[in-house]
Order: C-alpha cells, then sequence, then structure tokens
C-alpha cells in the first residue's frame, strides 16, 4: 500500500507587519509586554484591505509548486483549510484551483479553526493510501482573521495574524513517510472562541462594528 510522504512546501505572510507596540497606543494598560512574556508574540502579518483568502492561498500554493518542481496541472486533488473562507459559497479551493490552472484536481474547503491543516493532512494521506487516482494532493491552511478580529476586545485582537502554508504530499510504496493521526473533538467547547457572525444565527452586518477599519476611525477622532 502506497504511503504519503512530502514532496514540497510553501508559505505566505502578508508585507504589513503590526509590532505589539502598535496596540499599546489603544489599549490601557499595555499588552506588548504580557503578549512577548506569556506567549512570545512579539508581531503580526496582517493583510492589506484589498488581499483577501485566496490570494495568499496562491502565493503559498505557487511557492511549494516551485520547492518541489511540480506543475499544478499535475495535482489530483487540493484540500483547503480555513474557518475565513473567501466567499462562504462555493468553496475557496475552487478559486484557488482555477487559479493555479490546477485543472485535473478535485478540490473542497474544511473548516475546523486552528486544527483545520492539520486534519487536511490526515484526509489527504488517507486518500493517497486507499485511492490510486490520488496521488499529489495539496494541503493548504490559509487563515485571513484579520479581517474578522473584533478590536473592541484586546484579548483576542491582539493575538492572531494572517498567512497561509500549503504542504505537497505524494505516494511512496517505501516504508515512510505517514505514520498515523487521531483525530479528536470536545464539542462542549464550541461557542467558546470563533468567528460567531457570518452565518444564520448572526448575519455577516454584526461583523462590521468592531472590524479595523471602524477601530481606527473612532480611536484617530
Amino acid at each position: 500500500m502506497p504511503n504519503a510522504h512530502i514532496l514540497g512546501s510553501g508559505s505566505y505572510a502578508p508585507k504589513t507587519v503590526y509590532p505589539n507596540n502598535w496596540f499599546d497606543q489603544f489599549f490601557d494598560p499595555p499588552v506588548g509586554s504580557w503578549l512577548e512574556e506569556n506567549l512570545q508574540i512579539y508581531q503580526r502579518h496582517w493583510c492589506d484591505p484589498e488581499e483577501t483568502t485566496v490570494d495568499m492561498a496562491e502565493q503559498a500554493a505557487v511557492n511549494a509548486l516551485q520547492n518541489c518542481g511540480m506543475d499544478a496541472a499535475d495535482l489530483d486533488m487540493i484540500i483547503l483549510a480555513t474557518d475565513t473562507p473567501e466567499v462562504i459559497s462555493p468553496a475557496t479551493s475552487a478559486a484557488l484551483q482555477h487559479r493555479l490552472g490546477a485543472k485535473r484536481a478535485a478540490a473542497f474547503d474544511i473548516n475546523n479553526a486552528c486544527a483545520g491543516f492539520i486534519n487536511g493532512l490526515d484526509i489527504a494521506a488517507k486518500y493517497i493510501q486507499t485511492d490510486p487516482d490520488f496521488s499529489r494532493i495539496m494541503v493548504i491552511g490559509v487563515y485571513a482573521i484579520s479581517k474578522y478580529l473584533n478590536f473592541r476586545d484586546k484579548k483576542t485582537a491582539t493575538i492572531f495574524g494572517d498567512g497561509a502554508g500549503a504542504m505537497i504530499l505524494g505516494a511512496d510504496t517505501r516504508k515512510k513517510g505517514y505514520l498515523g493521526g487521531k483525530l479528536l473533538t470536545n464539542g462542549r467547547y464550541f461557542d467558546y472562541l470563533g468567528i460567531f457572525g457570518g452565518g444564520t444565527r448572526q448575519p455577516p452586518a454584526a461583523l462590521k462594528a468592531g472590524d479595523l477599519q471602524v477601530f481606527l476611525q473612532v480611536n484617530q477622532k
């Protein structure tokens, strides 16, 4: 039975960087020292207003393809993990597939917050192990959380950044590669931390009151 191994990887981070002391001008008491001492966070990259999830995914994907010397047309599948999609529907992976020119690749999204990429890796490995139609699979984790942060809440607005990472897995019949995984869920924390606007429970407009542009306008007056 073939096993999945890594052919190449790539990443992308937006060019705009916000250091911890940027937040200190808005929050009292300051948060910079606490972030560094307790979380080892010193800065974060955030998307520019015109930059979107699929833009970042494309950059990481192209880097991964270049790093393993592969053409997008060789991909059999694209699995994209995100909870900040380009749009709710259709899948962000479909837009990425088109941009890359990966015409042979099946494409779908998964959404499991911070665990999304790990879930995608496990899914990809099991496709490679069990289905001969899928021997080259790209897994991407991409996060544009700055567009959803509530900047009135310093406990969450200060700890997240944006970016994308891509990994290409290939089939290998030798005894090496993916060893295995165990996926676990504790659903009682479902509403502990998340993006609670934009679905059927809250309309998308519910997010706007706390976004970055509104926050800056209020604090610059």
